[in-house]
């Protein structure tokens, strides 16, 4: 049983889909059951969101089908932000995406019960939605459902199409690693933590270890790795997870690091935490 949760516009929908095709799995979205009940009573997906803040009943009927999937002998694919919690013994995958690319997909996606008049607006919405129902799940269950540590593969969609983030979460499944969880990150979204020059020279053999700060990945080690692959175009590469929650100030990213990174191979990311931004120098 696998079970795949994942930030808003990730694409954890289709590769829930891609994945059930692949394999025969049976595929069960809890999506699909807040929908539906955001259509029966009238409400958006957000503003069934925040109802359920107060009515506690909108919990208890989608995540009761659920807790049922944990004694389901099917093999399934659970399309859930939930699932890892409700069904701990399926393979858990979390998939993240650049905020910025994830409500450009939002919005292209032109969901009758989703309407925005712009990216920024679809962008906005989604932090939203993101924030209402993080609050939610603590109040609810005491968990915090973005927590790298609650999954078994952590796989980054921004720059890789789907078929590649379905080969990632199948091959490991059939070769789960020893050291949980497996990250496959874009190289094009990982923070520099080191200035440019030797630091930089590592060789492309090197293990990527990094750290998250703010939901933000940061180059622990092997940023010349990390570099060889953003020049060969690879969309995702292995990285093993060193920390988690590691506050900013400790980081090590600087906004002129991040500039000369930007500046050493050719692209600049889409999306900064504000401690990062160039910017933000003083």
């Amino acid at each position: 049983m696998i079970s795949i949760a994942g930030h808003v516009g990730s694409g954890k929908s289709t590769v829930a889909r891609i994945i059930a095709d692949r394999t025969g799995m049976d595929l069960f979205s809890t999506g699909g059951v807040f929908r539906r009940l955001a259509d029966r009573l009238g409400m958006t997906v957000l503003e069934l969101n925040e109802y359920a803040r107060g009515h506690p009943e909108v919990d208890d009927e989608v995540d009761g089908h659920l807790r049922r999937l944990a004694d389901d002998p099917r093999p399934l694919v659970i399309d859930s932000r939930m699932a890892w919690f409700f069904v701990p013994d399926s393979f858990k995958v979390f998939i993240v995406v650049d905020a910025a690319e994830g409500a450009r997909r939002v919005y292209g996606a032109g969901r009758h019960d989703e309407h925005h008049d712009s990216i920024d607006a679809a962008r906005e919405k989604g932090k939203t939605r993101e924030r209402v129902e993080a609050r939610r799940y603590l109040a609810l269950y005491g968990v915090v459902r973005d927590d790298w540590r609650n999954y078994d593969l952590i796989v980054d969609s921004t720059h890789a199409p789907a078929e590649a983030v379905a080969d990632a979460v199948l091959s490991t499944v059939a070769s789960p690693p020893p050291i949980q969880p497996r990250c496959m990150l874009s190289p094009r979204r990982l923070l520099p933590s080191r200035a440019r020059g030797t630091d930089f020279a590592v060789g492309p053999t090197s293990d990527i270890s990094v750290a998250v700060c703010d939901g933000f990945p940061v180059i622990v080690a092997g940023h010349g790795t990390v570099m060889a692959a953003i020049e060969g175009g690879r969309s995702l590469v292995e990285c093993r997870l060193a920390a988690y929650g590691r506050p900013p100030s400790r980081s090590g990213v600087t906004p002129a690091k991040v500039r000369a990174w930007e500046a050493a191979n050719g692209f600049s990311f889409d999306t900064l935490p504000a401690w990062a931004r160039p910017e933000e120098e003083g």
